[in-house]
């Protein structure tokens, strides 16, 4: 994160990873104001910040923003860890890659902030939520880069992101065993697609692509599709 006064400097930086990244990055960031319209002081978040507890400057301000810019997703909670109920600031659409700016109110959600997966949206990774008996999409998550793992250390999963428009195969067991399903993109070009499982729900192991083909013909899985619907505004 950063104050107004250091966002030059930032920008240089953003520079320098869009141009590490390739000309298709779509980098998740939010700037959030003390005033409507992004108006007034201004501060970057570009963390993900377990316990914001710790720069209690920066929790005070964020309990006081009235309005944002984003691309992407960020989720603030209420509890540090990323626990308790919570509310989310994200772009235009169902997958936020296209800047948004709106009113915005965080008070009571500066315990924690995380934005969802890859700084990077474009780049093709598997995001699990575990969840929590709150929220669905609390508790810790586990970021998949490489394009198979043959065991997810999670009790339970209760929701699950993919990103740059890949399709993914979920099983219920270790080393690609037991019931499976394809989590696939639902629209051609979409930057982000998100399901909502069911509480019990274990995937113990994941690999990227459908059995088959690209996943065009597979089915969703269970659960259903589409970003939740808490929005702040």
């Amino acid at each position: 994160m950063s104050n107004k006064s250091s966002m030059p400097l930032l920008g240089v930086g953003l520079l320098l990873v869009v141009a590490v990244a390739g000309a298709g990055a779509v980098l998740q960031r939010l700037t959030v104001y003390s005033g409507p319209n992004q108006t007034g002081s201004a501060v970057r978040v570009d963390e993900k910040i377990a316990d914001l507890g710790r720069y209690p400057r920066l929790q005070s301000f964020l309990s006081s923003v009235q309005s944002y810019c984003a691309v992407g997703w960020f989720d603030f909670y209420a509890q540090c860890d990323f626990n308790g109920a919570s509310v989310d600031l994200g772009g235009q659409g169902m997958d936020g890659a296209t800047e948004k700016c709106a009113p915005a109110n965080l008070s009571g959600f500066t315990g924690s902030v995380r934005f969802t997966g890859p700084f990077d949206l474009s780049t093709p990774v598997l995001t699990l939520i575990q969840g929590t008996s709150s929220n669905a999409f609390g508790g810790r998550e586990i970021d998949v880069y490489e394009r198979a793992r043959r065991w997810i250390p999670l009790n339970q999963t209760s929701a699950v992101y993919t990103y740059g428009g890949s399709n993914w195969t979920l099983f219920t067991g270790d080393n690609f065993q037991g019931s499976s399903w394809c989590f696939q993109q639902t629209q051609q070009g979409k930057m982000i697609n998100h399901l909502v499982l069911n509480a019990t729900t274990h995937i113990r192991s994941v690999r990227q692509g459908c059995e088959g083909d690209s996943g065009a013909n597979d089915a969703a899985g269970p659960g259903g599709c589409g970003r939740r619907p808490n929005r702040l505004w």
